[in-house]
């Protein structure tokens, strides 16, 4: 899910820093994101040996079937496209429709509230995990 939500960026960073191309392009759509997460899927499930090993140093219990890793990828990379939809106005959430009805229905601020509330969720639920496996 985090590597899937993340690496999406990486066309943006591109863009921004060396080419001058339209910054959200299509990674930044619901189609082209399930285009994105298919080698992600690919690379995880054949990297399952070496990911059981890091969720063992980090003491997290993690499932890594087949369901998992789609289902993990696909929000991950849904989300994004989701959250970016609300802030920026280059972004076509439903190609092939050009428009973006999602644009300016909430703030970035109230948009950056929700990611950094989920934030604190995400690592309170860690660590709650990481104490109770110590037990």
């Amino acid at each position: 899910m985090l590597l899937a939500s993340t690496v999406i960026d990486v066309r943006t960073m591109y863009c921004f820093f060396l080419s001058g191309c339209q910054l959200h392009g299509p990674l930044h759509t619901y189609f082209g994101a399930v285009g994105f997460v298919i080698p992600i899927i690919l690379i995880v499930f054949i990297s399952k040996k070496q990911l059981y090993k890091l969720s063992k140093i980090l003491k997290i219990k993690q499932s890594y079937s087949i369901k998992s890793i789609i289902l993990g990828a696909l929000i991950g990379a849904w989300s994004h496209v989701f959250f970016d939809s609300f802030m920026h106005h280059d972004i076509t959430p439903f190609w092939p429709i050009l428009e973006n009805p999602l644009y300016g229905v909430i703030g970035n601020q109230m948009n950056y509230t929700i990611a950094t509330i989920s934030f604190f969720i995400g690592c309170g639920i860690y660590f709650y995990k990481f104490y109770k496996s110590r037990k």
